[in-house]
């Protein structure tokens, strides 16, 4: 399975798209490790060094201050081909992992990131499957002639203006399902559509339905 979808994001590479070879790389990682958020970076040189988007799946605000965070942080050991995980010196709700992204003269080109809601998230990453997309990322970022759009992440705006509109779409459903419970018919109802749209969205962006225990109302004790 993992060399079928690594061929067929080669082949998208050799078709001269390294974009949508980028974007579609960052949908299976994102699906592969049931990440929340996938991103592509590369890293602008000058005496500030910060992150330029190059492509991304269902990226959101919080994701773009958690990874800018770990940059931050982690420069260096990142630089010497580590991985950089939140928590410490980035603490923060969403678990997130960084690896850098490095070309066959193994020379750093870009950063890869992920995140999710669940505490478990660092321990189940495949990271050795990461890196064996990297190869795909470096070769999508070497054939991007393109300059990448700054990050601001302290900017929504400049968030929707670098984000696709089926992601933006995709990340306000997986809001409202986390905040209806998962209900799919409340989820409907606060969109203004049949619950069949909202399956067909599921099924779309490859968000598995999840099942969580619905809170119940605390009653008050009896005088």
């Amino acid at each position: 399975m993992l060399e079928r979808q690594l061929s067929e994001l080669t082949q998208l590479l050799l078709a001269d798209d390294p974009k949508r070879g980028a974007q579609r790389a960052l949908q299976v990682l994102a699906m592969r490790n049931n990440a929340r958020v996938a991103a592509l970076f590369t890293v602008a040189s000058g005496d500030q060094q910060r992150l330029r988007l190059f492509a991304s799946e269902a990226l959101d605000q919080a994701a773009l201050d958690v990874a800018t965070q770990l940059f931050a942080a982690h420069r260096r050991a990142l630089a010497a081909g580590e991985p950089a995980r939140s928590g410490g010196a980035v603490p923060h709700e969403l678990q997130a992992v960084m690896l850098p992204v490095r070309d066959e003269d193994d020379d750093m080109v870009g950063l890869v990131y992920l995140d999710s809601a669940d505490p478990r998230f660092p321990e189940a990453i495949d990271l050795d499957g990461v890196r064996r997309f990297s190869g795909v990322l470096a070769a999508a970022l070497a054939g991007n002639t393109e300059r990448p759009a700054p990050v601001a992440p302290t900017n929504p705006e400049s968030y929707l203006e670098l984000t696709a509109p089926h992601e933006v779409r995709r990340h306000q459903l997986l809001l409202l399902l986390e905040r209806h419970e998962w209900n799919v018919a409340r989820v409907a109802r606060a969109m203004g559509c049949a619950r069949m749209t909202i399956y067909s969205w599921l099924a779309r962006y490859g968000i598995e339905r999840r099942r969580i225990r619905k809170t119940k109302p605390r009653i008050a004790p009896a005088d």
